[in-house]
C-alpha cells in the first residue's frame, strides 16, 4: 500500500492482432485493489489509472509522467470499519475513451522493438489520493516481469525499484481487453459524446458472414456508413461523420452506403475478396445522410480485413 500520491507502475505485453501495422488499443481493463483506509461515511477514493507504451525494467516507462491515457475513477470504496476490504473494478471504454482514442496516436505492440532493441513492454499505473490502499498481486500474466517501480508524484522522482519476491513471477492483478483481432475504435480531439456504440459479430474475413450491432434506443433506422478512408465531417448539430464520404464507399463490404440497418443490425456475406482496410461507422437518422435529418452517431470502428 503505497500510500496518497504514490504511482506504482508494472508491465507486460500486448499480443500483435492486426497484421498490417503492429499496435494495439484498449477498451476496457479490470483490477482488484484492497484497502484498509477508514471511510465511515463512504465518501471513497480516487484512483487514477495510467497506461504507458514502453517500459525499462527497473526505471519504468521512457516518458513517465507523460502517460498514452490517463483515467481518473473517482468514488471507489474504502473500507468502512477500517479493517482489510477488496474490490474488483471493471472499466468500459468503448466509444470514445479507448486506449489510444483516435488512429493518430499510435500503441505499438511487442512486435516493434523498445529503446533497448528487444520486444516492447508496455506499463500500467496506478496512483491513489488516499492511504492505506493499493493493488493485489496476482501471479501469471502475458510477458511479466517480475519488478515494478515506484514514483512519489508530489516530487517527480523515482522512488525505486522492486522485486515481488521469486518464482513464480507475480503482477499486480489487471485483466486488459480489446476488440476483434484487426478491429479498431476511433474518435476525433474534442467529440461529442456518442449517441449509440457499432459492434461485429465476428472479425471480418473475406468470404464469411458477419453481423454489425448498434445500441441506438428508439426505433429510427439506423444507416452504416463504410469508406476506404477515414474521414471527418462537423454536422451543424456538433456531431462527427468519422468515415470519407467522398472516397468508393466500401462497396465491396456492404453494396453501397449508406445501408439502412433492420432492429438495430445488419448482416452480410462478405465476398471473396475485400480491400486491406474498411472505415464504419453507423448513423441515426430520419432520412439518408442529410445533415438535418442525422440525429445520432457511433464512433468509428477501422477494420483490418482477413
Amino acid at each position: 500500500m503505497p500510500g496518497a500520491q504514490q504511482e506504482w507502475i508494472d508491465e507486460g505485453g500486448l499480443y500483435d492482432r492486426d497484421p498490417l501495422k503492429l499496435e494495439e488499443q484498449i477498451n476496457g481493463f479490470e483490477f482488484t485493489y484492497c484497502s484498509s483506509e477508514f471511510d465511515p461515511n463512504g465518501i471513497g477514493g480516487t484512483y487514477v489509472a495510467t497506461f504507458y507504451d514502453d517500459n525499462i525494467c527497473c526505471a519504468g516507462p521512457s516518458a513517465w509522467p507523460n502517460a498514452v491515457c490517463a483515467y481518473d475513477l473517482a468514488g471507489l470504496p474504502l473500507s468502512p470499519d477500517g479493517n482489510l476490504s477488496c474490490w474488483t473494478v471493471s472499466v468500459d471504454l468503448t466509444a470514445g475513451f479507448e486506449c489510444p482514442p483516435d488512429l493518430r496516436t499510435s500503441f505499438p505492440t511487442e512486435g516493434v522493438p523498445d529503446i533497448n532493441g528487444a520486444p516492447r513492454y508496455f506499463s500500467w499505473g496506478g496512483t491513489w489520493d488516499v492511504n492505506n490502499t493499493g493493488p493485489w498481486i496476482m501471479r501469471g500474466g502475458y510477458r511479466r516481469d517480475n519488478s515494478f517501480t515506484w514514483f512519489d508524484t508530489t516530487t517527480g522522482g523515482l522512488a525505486g525499484c522492486f522485486w515481488f519476491g521469486g518464482f513464480p513471477f507475480a503482477s499486480f492483478a489487471m485483466k486488459i481487453f480489446g476488440n476483434w483481432p484487426g478491429v479498431f475504435w476511433f474518435a476525433e480531439p474534442g467529440w461529442q459524446p456518442f449517441e449509440g456504440r457499432v459492434t461485429l459479430s465476428a472479425p471480418v474475413v473475406a468470404g464469411t458472414t458477419v453481423s454489425f450491432v448498434v445500441d441506438f434506443p428508439g426505433t429510427e433506422a439506423d444507416f452504416l456508413l463504410a469508406s476506404l478512408n477515414p474521414g471527418l465531417t462537423i454536422l451543424p448539430s456538433g456531431r462527427y461523420i468519422l468515415v470519407d464520404l467522398g472516397t468508393p464507399r466500401g462497396s465491396a463490404l456492404i453494396g453501397g452506403t449508406p445501408r439502412q440497418m433492420t432492429n438495430h443490425a445488419l448482416t452480410v456475406t462478405l465476398p471473396s475478396r475485400l480491400p486491406p482496410q474498411i472505415y464504419l461507422q453507423v448513423i441515426r437518422s430520419t432520412g439518408g445522410l442529410t445533415a438535418n435529418a442525422i440525429n445520432g452517431v457511433t464512433n468509428g470502428i477501422k477494420v483490418t480485413t482477413f
